[in-house]
């Protein structure tokens, strides 16, 4: 179609699918318009982002297993559609419900379409080549969030933030071009069922634990003077994991191979993804509120300060990738981890005293940062399991890091909460 060989064709429509699923990720900068036409809380505001992220962590180890055993084009397939109906759902979405709700559906959506597209390329490419392949993946997201923080930085000032949803959804659908070299490197057929109960528990394990993050009860919303609603929500997440864990433990094809944990590279890199993804979105999150609300200043500068982010992002992961190639180095992934926390240390100390045109280098290094370390961390995870279980590898990568998307976002609104009012 695009005289291109089997294994690039593979990889394009792999990006243009992360593409078309972190342009749906990337509405950080209305988060704040969202807010004031609702009548929002932060914490209300922050569930608009979450209800994206702890869909997605819920269910894509379950897309990722269904992967392996039906094939991961017909599950990218079925992805892209749904994320492009859940973007007109929150187009028109006429009050707070209906839009969470429509972010939920595309997280689902989101889901199916990367945790398809990065086992496809995991399978296309050899561990020589797979650096830069996975580089190249991660770069098409960045581009996909800093598209969108540029599209709705210029839109959203005049049509308001419904017009970004709507320009939107049709994205994830460039991806079906190459849907038929997707399915060349589709898995052989695997007997099994998707595990369906352990995926319930998982779900409702998520449910409460994201039910546990926001403030649904009377009085202040603080975690102390909620103590009846959250320890109650906390207790039920921990119980719904334990049956998980249990259930698993005995299914014939389980959600989750727990066996794989006894990795230790694996798990690490698994773990340290969750960490940095927490640390990172929060800022995200932040980001917004301090430039609109802090320093006063108009939707376009939000837009520059994370087109920033989102566009040295992209030139991280490329980098990240083509150095991981030619060095094989064990180093990158500690540099890139240290670096990123030291950014965020300095953002931290510099936001209440720092003019506005002082976190554009910081929000830089951020993006660099954070853009090699997680081309190079996801390498990792992928490269750490057998080829027939990088549909779960891939599933467990995002769930590391959405939950730790989830998590970050939500201490950060419950922060900000306290000194931020309704509809500010």
């Amino acid at each position: 179609m695009f005289n291109l060989s089997a294994g690039r064709a593979v990889l394009f429509t792999a990006a243009l699918g992360n593409f078309g699923v972190m342009s749906a990720f990337g509405i950080s900068v209305v988060v704040p318009a969202i807010s004031s036409e609702l009548g929002l809380d932060v914490g209300r505001a922050g569930l608009v982002v979450n209800a994206y992220f702890l869909v997605l962590t819920a269910v894509v180890l379950l897309v990722g297993r269904l992967g392996d055993l039906v094939g991961h084009s017909r599950v990218y397939l079925v992805g892209a559609l749904l994320l492009t109906g859940a973007g007109f759902m929150a187009a028109l979405s006429p009050d707070f419900w209906p839009l969470v709700l429509a972010r939920g559906v595309q997280g689902l959506g989101a889901a199916m379409v990367y945790t398809a597209a990065l086992a496809a390329v995991g399978r296309a490419f050899g561990a020589g080549r797979r650096g830069r392949a996975i580089g190249i993946l991660t770069m098409a997201g960045a581009l996909g969030s800093l598209a969108t923080t540029a599209l709705a930085s210029a839109v959203a000032p005049t049509f308001g933030w419904r017009a970004v949803f709507l320009v939107l959804a049709p994205v994830a659908l460039l991806g079906l071009l190459g849907l038929p070299a997707l399915r060349r490197f589709d898995p052989p057929p695997v007997k099994g069922r998707p595990d369906l109960l352990g995926a319930f528990w998982l779900l409702l394990a998520f449910l409460f634990f994201a039910l546990s993050l926001h403030h649904f009860h009377e009085g202040p919303e603080t975690f102390v003077d909620g103590w009846g609603y959250h320890l109650p929500m906390h207790l039920a997440t921990l119980a719904c994991l334990g049956v998980f864990v249990w259930w698993e433990r005995r299914a014939d094809v389980p959600l989750i191979d727990l066996g794989q944990f006894r990795n230790r590279r694996f798990s690490a890199a698994v773990v340290a993804n969750g960490i940095a993804h927490s640390t990172m979105m929060g800022s995200f999150f932040l980001l917004p509120f301090l430039v609109e609300r802090g320093f006063g200043l108009p939707t376009a500068q939000t837009g520059l300060l994370l087109m920033t982010l989102s566009g040295c992002n992209t030139v991280g992961s490329l980098v990240g990738g083509v150095l991981l190639d030619r060095t094989r180095s064990p180093l990158l992934a500690p540099a890139g981890i240290t670096v990123l926390g030291l950014g965020l240390l300095a953002l931290g100390l510099l936001a209440a005293s720092s003019p506005f045109a002082g976190l554009v280098p910081v929000v830089a290094v951020l993006g660099l940062a954070m853009g090699g370390y997680i081309t190079v961390n996801n390498t990792a995870i992928i490269g750490a399991v057998a080829p027939d279980q990088r549909g779960f590898a891939s599933g467990m990568e995002q769930v590391s890091r959405h939950l730790g998307h989830s998590v970050g976002v939500a201490l950060a609104g419950a922060v900000l909460g306290l000194w931020v009012p309704t509809g500010a």
